[in-house]
This record gives structure tokens, C-alpha cells and sequence, in this order.
């Protein structure tokens, strides 16, 4: 009789790891966060504490981990001492990546975080949020939570009495080293044309809680920002060599082009001179923060009329005036002043991807492994037709205007990208899709996130 008992008792028992969070509807265990948390895992705790009441009616008592009982069933949040008692090393990690992990009756969820604030205006929060994102995680795929939308409305938590769990050890990451959604603008950032401060405060603390809810964190910095805004000023009289030949013969900024500014003048791509003087400036301000070499053209389409420049062009198959007599086309549009005169140049792609290639090989000379960062956009944005790149070249693709939204323009702006993948460059998406058309009567939630699943499951390693 007794193997038939032990037999029972052992068919019965309790997983060796097994924890009850909640048991039809009362809380059965602690959350439990560091004698000093981070910011990042007191609002992680929260996090977890509201949602789990939102499910289950349940509210877990937050304690600090001196306050906590020593044993017992406990949730631990963030970097407790027992998460290092139990071996759990977060310095490996890669930036806001994270860990759970189910032991005994110990369930931790820790992860890469740093001092400062998880949520608020996140446009250049640098902020790294793993336990944070490791408590999504948890919520998401065993909770089956939701967020559709910023605020209460868009939150689906589905509803149940007990929360168990009898397994869990995963090691994770962000699905991109870098996702930014541009949220920190004048018409966010002031408070000029909201109903009252409560409800731009109100917006703010929303929005940002649901894109931290859907991973949004910027760790590798991919920052770019048009690189040579300020050398026209620095380098006009003693390296004019630097900047576009116009259709005139001289050197200066557009006169056709939003009022000549200094900081819209593009660059003599194929100037030697200039590349070594872009890793000059590399040598001097990189860091292991910031390793990539920053050559993206300012915020102008190419215009440098050289003939070493021209000669990097590769016939454009879609330009309509010949191409032998493209520059005539140019120089008549840009004596008459007219603006856009630049198109009839036609597709500077591949005078772009050999620019990146040139500074890459000029920089190599310093680190053999050097990677530069640059754009596809305005009139080398689509992909070039011979010159091929490599993984060590990061393009953030800035796709032409979505507005009205049609399929065309998906279409389009999709082979651009497969076309741009095909080079062999690593890329992120880099749209300009909250300027345009926004206030209109236009639906484009579901377009848009066809279009960035798209571009996800094709090669994207990060958004801007």
C-alpha cells in the first residue's frame, strides 16, 4: 500500500518550482523591489501591481527587500540582493535586455536599467529599462495584456481569478538596439494649444507609458542629425573645397533653396579632402557611447555639380531629360530660379553609397572595423543601381511623403527599401509619417503598422 501512496503523493505534489501569485482573487505573495530601487523598477513594480489588480481584482503589496520576509514566496523586481544570491548576472546583458526566471517559489524579474526617468518625454531618454521591459514581458505573454492605444481605453487585460506559475527562465531583448518615437517637439514639448497643462501632463505620461509598454527604448545611440550644419560657417574661407559646385560655377549655399542658410548647403561628397577631414572630426569626439561615424548630408538633396561628383552618378532610368544633357538641364532650371532645379540630376544613390564607402575606407586606417552612419533620402533615396555596401554602413531609410496613404505609395516605398536591404547595408526606418496629412479625416493606424511590420520582418534593426 505505501508505493501506491508515495506514488500518489509524488502524482499530486507541487512542481519543485511552482508560485502562486494570486489564488481566486486574494494575493498570495509579495512584489518586492531593492532597499534604493531605480526609478525603473519602482515604476515596474507598479506596473506589475496594476495590472495584476486589473486582472484579477487582486493588489500586491509592494515591499522593500529589508521589509520583506526573508523566506517565503516573493515576486522580486529589479536588482535585489536575492536576484545576486541566486545568480542572476544582468552585466552581460545587452541594453535593456532582461531576465526572468522562476526559482523555488521565487519568481525574478531583472534586467539592464540605469538611473533616470522610465517614462515621461522619451524622445532622446537614454534611460535603459530592462526590468522594466521584463514585467511586460511577464504581462504579455502570460497575462495575454494588450495595449492598443495610449490611456485606459486602449488597454485589453483579460480577467481571471488565480495567476500560477510552475516554469519560467528566459534571457531577452528588445527587438530593435534602437526605437525612437519622435514625441519631444515644439507642440509637445511647450504648452501652447492645449485645453489646460492637466491635459497636455495627462497626454504625456499616456503616451509615453504605451511606448515603453511596446518596447520603445533607445539603446545602441544611432543618433544622426545632418551632420555638417555648422561647417559652412567653420570651413567656407580656408576649405571651400568641401561644399557643392553649384550650376554657376561657385561654391556657397542654394540661393533657391530656403534663403541660401549656412546649414542647408550639401557637400562635395566625393572630395578627399573632405572625407579625411570627417574622420579627423570622428578621431577626435568618438566614444564607446557613440562609436559610429556620423556622414549624413544635411538636410538638402545632393547638389555638387563637380565632375567628379557627376562621374559617380550612374544613369538613372527614370529621369526624363537625357541623360548626357542632364547638367544643361540643371543649369537652366537653376538660372531661371527655379526650385527643385536639383532634379534634373536625377538619382544620386550611388554617388551617395560610394561617398559611404570612401569615408568608411578613409576611417578604416584608425579602426579596421569602422562603421558610418548615413541616409537614404531626398534624391538618393532610392536604391543605387551598381554600388554595393556592407554591414558595417547603417542607412536610415527616410522614405518619400506616405500622404494620402495609398497602396502605390506603400508599394513604392517598400521595393525601395528591399532595394536598399539588397546592398547589404544594416538599416532602420527613419519616416517622416506624423508630417504629414496629420488632422485629417484619414484613418492610418492600420497601413502604418502593416508598413513597419513590413519593414521588421525585412532586415529593420531599429527605428527613428
Amino acid at each position: 500500500m505505501l508505493p501506491l501512496l508515495t506514488a500518489f503523493a509524488l502524482a499530486t505534489a507541487w512542481p519543485a518550482c511552482a508560485l502562486d501569485l494570486v489564488r481566486n482573487g486574494t494575493a498570495t505573495t509579495t512584489i518586492v523591489v531593492p532597499d534604493k530601487p531605480l526609478p525603473v523598477a519602482a515604476f515596474a513594480a507598479e506596473e506589475l501591481q496594476y495590472h495584476l489588480e486589473r486582472a484579477t481584482g487582486a493588489r500586491l503589496a509592494i515591499a522593500k527587500e529589508s521589509a520583506a520576509e526573508a523566506a517565503g514566496a516573493h515576486l522580486f523586481v529589479g536588482a535585489c540582493r536575492a536576484a545576486a544570491k541566486a545568480g542572476l548576472d544582468t552585466d552581460a546583458l545587452p541594453p535593456n535586455g532582461f531576465l526572468l526566471k522562476l526559482i523555488g517559489d521565487r519568481f525574478f524579474l531583472v534586467g539592464d536599467d540605469s538611473d533616470g526617468p522610465p517614462a515621461w518625454i522619451l524622445h532622446n531618454n537614454r534611460t535603459r529599462v530592462g526590468t522594466l521591459f521584463a514585467v511586460y514581458e511577464f504581462l504579455e505573454k502570460h497575462l495575454g495584456v494588450r495595449w492598443l492605444w495610449p490611456g485606459e481605453l486602449g488597454e485589453v487585460i483579460p480577467k481571471r481569478a488565480s495567476v500560477f506559475l510552475d516554469s519560467w527562465d528566459q534571457t531577452g531583448k528588445p527587438a530593435f538596439v534602437h526605437a525612437r518615437w519622435r514625441d519631444g517637439g515644439n507642440t509637445v514639448a511647450g504648452e501652447a494649444g492645449w485645453a489646460s497643462p492637466q491635459v497636455r501632463s495627462k497626454f504625456l505620461s499616456e503616451q509615453s507609458k504605451w511606448l515603453r509598454r511596446h518596447r520603445f527604448a533607445l539603446g545602441v545611440n544611432m543618433d544622426m542629425a545632418h551632420a555638417y550644419t555648422q561647417w559652412w560657417d567653420r570651413h567656407k574661407d580656408d576649405h571651400p573645397e568641401y561644399f557643392n559646385l553649384l550650376p554657376d560655377g561657385t561654391r556657397r549655399p542654394d540661393p533657391t533653396y530656403h534663403g541660401a542658410a549656412p546649414s542647408l548647403i550639401s557637400m562635395c561628397v566625393s572630395e578627399p579632402a573632405f572625407h579625411r577631414a570627417v574622420v579627423e572630426n570622428w578621431k577626435q569626439t568618438r566614444s564607446p557611447e557613440r562609436p559610429y561615424i556620423d556622414v549624413s548630408e544635411n538636410d538638402t538633396p545632393g547638389k555638387c555639380n563637380c565632375p567628379r561628383c557627376l562621374s559617380w552618378d550612374v544613369r538613372d532610368p527614370a529621369l526624363e531629360a537625357p541623360w548626357e544633357s542632364r547638367l544643361e538641364y540643371a543649369k537652366k532650371a537653376f538660372d531661371a530660379a527655379e526650385a527643385g532645379w536639383d532634379k534634373h540630376l536625377g538619382s544620386l544613390s550611388d554617388r551617395y553609397a560610394r561617398y559611404y564607402l570612401a569615408v568608411q575606407k578613409e576611417a578604416e586606417k584608425v579602426d579596421p572595423n569602422a562603421v558610418v552612419m548615413g541616409y537614404a533620402y531626398a534624391n538618393y533615396v532610392d536604391p543605387p543601381c551598381e554600388v554595393k555596401l556592407n554591414e558595417r554602413v547603417l542607412l536610415g531609410v527616410v522614405p518619400p511623403m506616405y500622404f494620402p496613404w495609398t497602396d502605390e505609395v506603400l508599394k513604392d516605398n517598400r521595393a525601395r527599401w528591399d532595394g536598399w536591404r539588397a546592398t547589404g547595408a544594416r538599416m532602420f526606418l527613419r519616416p517622416n509619417w506624423m508630417l504629414d496629412g496629420h488632422n485629417l479625416p484619414l484613418f492610418i493606424a492600420r497601413k502604418l503598422g502593416e508598413d513597419f511590420r513590413y519593414f521588421a520582418h525585412n532586415g529593420m534593426i531599429g527605428t527613428d
